[in-house]
């Protein structure tokens, strides 16, 4: 402090001396800005004696008072600065200098720290797109720009706005408000990715939401004297007729959405027509039929008939059910839910002319109930008799029996095996060892190679030689070669001769000693001509010496 006058003084004296005081104490030229406060007497408009650089920054701010504001306010870069304003914006380095230093180069400065980042497509813009003078928006900045007219750059970057309208043209004409990132993204301006349409009036749904926007939104002048722009609000919506056609010309009045919906305009494709409100309400398969089925193309509301689901459908019965009660009508056996199945049960079928019992009852419809060569299925037949439907196994053989009788004469409707049918009542009732039999053993087919050839059930021999085999070898067969009946001496309870008799049938009764001598002592065994062992009972001596010799006496 003890030089400052001497230091002053010096500075007086230099500054009359031509040529010599500038060149000696200026550290340079000021650029053209600053070109004004040349001169060592105003010195003391940027500098305070004996106060260090940020007594500088005081008086910077005394005269670019938009940058002082901004700094009282903490708003933008120079409020987040941590240095002097000489460390950005250096003086005395020649007229064409632009005073300000970019430390690592314009194009790397960090936008964020001005408190608007850059995004999106904004990153892609060159600074002077946006900090131009025709963009500045604040009143202090403009003010001070104007005052300095004389004495500013071309460019600044203070009193830029930091909304979207305050750069961009409002292309909405303020239909829509000025909060453009409420549909619109940074990336880029069309499609607007974030608008949903279920925020506005009309919401899209069907076919809407797949038509164009400029299909509806159309263009419009809104502003006079303005290029015009797309309509987005103000459009009628409350009736389908603001943007479609009637086609109907008012015959079935405003309200399209009583019969139609978004979905699709066809009626054909399902339209949300109510059809509860005709008299003819669509429920069950007649839902999802296409109008043009029944509607004549162009005439949806000429009068049909529909008393009798025969009115629109054909009698897939062939009139088998018309002298029911019901008559012809076939709502007894289906409804609209689907044709098959049928909703008649083995309860209803009960009350038919053949009630379901035993087998039957667990046999499909089209077990009995098929298709003719007509295409009609078969309901009804005449006689109700089981070979209406089942082939006669027998072939006829009981027909005389039946005399028009079913076949349950004999069989029962649990299963065919299951018989009703008993021997007792054939002309060959079984008795003895015959009841154990198995049928097949006497009943055969009348041709065994052949697997179609009938079991023969009538006219079966009831002789004992046509079912068993003569062991005796014709020994009892009378002169004319008669095969002998065998219930003389057998019975069915015993194949033993328990019904013979030595005395009364035959040539030589047994008495005395006779008695208790065994058969085979007297009737030996033999060998026929073909190889067999049989028992010889005639013709045999009934001499003594026949038997008897004196050798054995």
């Amino acid at each position: 402090m003890k030089y400052l006058g001497f230091f002053v003084l010096l500075c007086l004296f230099t500054w009359h001396l031509p040529g010599r005081g500038y060149g000696q104490f200026s550290p340079g030229d000021f650029a053209t800005p600053h070109e004004h406060l040349k001169g060592i007497k105003n010195c003391t408009y940027c500098h305070v004696l004996g106060e260090g650089e940020r007594a500088v920054d005081e008086k910077c701010l005394e005269c670019h008072t938009p940058i002082a504001e901004r700094v009282r306010a903490s708003k933008g870069l120079h409020a987040r600065v941590d240095g002097t304003c000489a460390d950005c914006h250096p003086e005395h380095n020649g007229r064409d200098f632009a005073l300000i230093y970019w430390e690592n180069g314009k194009d790397q400065f960090d936008h964020a720290r001005t408190g608007f980042m850059l995004e999106g497509a904004h990153t892609q813009l060159q600074c002077d797109e946006c900090h131009a003078a025709a963009l500045l928006s604040d009143s202090t900045v403009l003010q001070w720009e104007t005052e300095h007219a004389d004495r500013s750059q071309t460019q600044t970057y203070l009193g830029l706005p930091t909304t979207c309208l305050g750069c961009h043209e409002d292309y909405h004409q303020k239909q829509l408000g000025d909060k453009c990132t409420a549909c619109h993204t940074q990336e880029k301006w069309v499609p607007a990715e974030k608008f949903d349409h279920d925020i506005a009036e009309f919401h899209l749904s069907g076919k809407h939401s797949t038509v164009k926007c400029i299909e509806c939104h159309k263009e419009a002048t809104l502003t006079p004297g303005v290029e015009p722009t797309v309509r987005y609000t103000g459009l009628q919506h409350e009736e389908c007729s603001a943007c479609h056609e009637d086609v109907h010309d008012g015959q079935l009045g405003s309200t399209c959405s009583k019969c139609h919906k978004p979905d699709s305009w066809q009626t054909g494709s399902r339209s949300q027509f109510n059809h509860d409100l005709t008299s003819y309400p669509l429920r069950g398969e007649h839902r999802p039929v296409d109008c043009e089925k029944c509607h004549q193309p162009g005439q949806p509301k000429k009068p049909l008939a529909h008393e009798n689901c025969t009115d629109c459908h054909e009698d897939y019965h062939d009139g088998q059910f018309a002298d029911r009660k019901q008559g012809n009508r076939c709502e007894p056996c289906h409804n609209v839910d689907g044709f098959v199945p049928a909703k008649f049960t083995t309860a209803d079928h009960r009350e038919t002319d053949f009630p379901l019992t035993g087998a039957h009852a667990a046999q499909p419809c089209i077990f009995c109930h098929e298709v003719d060569d007509s295409g009609t299925e078969q309901f009804r037949w005449e006689p109700l008799l089981c070979t209406s439907c089942h082939r006669d196994e027998h072939e006829g053989q009981f027909a005389e029996r039946m005399q028009g009788k079913d076949c349950t004469v004999c069989h029962r409707v649990t299963a065919w095996s299951e018989l009703n049918f008993t021997h007792e009542t054939t002309d060959f009732p079984l008795r003895g060892r015959h009841r154990k039999v198995e049928c097949a053993e006497c009943h055969k087919p009348e041709n065994p190679d052949d697997p179609a050839s009938p079991v023969q059930y009538t006219g079966v021999s009831p002789q004992c030689h046509d079912c068993h085999e003569d062991i005796h070898f014709g020994q009892f067969a009378d002169g004319a070669g008669n095969v002998a009946e065998c219930e003389r001496c057998h019975s069915p309870t015993a194949w033993t001769a328990v019904k013979f008799d030595h005395n009364s049938m035959s040539r030589f009764a047994l008495d005395g000693k006779h008695r208790d001598v065994p058969c085979g002592d007297c009737h030996p065994s033999e060998e026929s001509p073909a190889g067999k062992t049989f028992v010889r009972y005639k013709p045999l001596g009934k001499s003594c010496q026949d038997c008897h010799t004196l050798s054995n006496m």
